[in-house]
């Protein structure tokens, strides 16, 4: 059990957070870059739309800044 609990709390600790911390921090992430992926999508058929979505939600990931924040 012990070795299992250490797989879920390994690389969330070697960045210096919490489990919960991380999985926050990793859903956000992925849940942005999912809906830039979609606005990617999009523009692909439809160039007028979404022209900078996918780049601004990008900057948000990098800087770390999710919707709740």
């Amino acid at each position: 059990m012990k070795n299992l609990i250490e797989k879920f709390t390994k690389h969330p600790g070697d960045l210096d957070e919490t489990y919960l911390e991380h999985f926050k921090g990793a859903a956000c992430s992925g849940s942005l870059l999912f809906v830039a992926a979609s606005a990617c999508f999009v523009h692909a058929f439809f160039p007028f739309l979404f022209e900078k979505s996918a780049t601004n939600i990008a900057k948000q990931v990098i800087h770390k800044r999710c919707i709740s924040d």
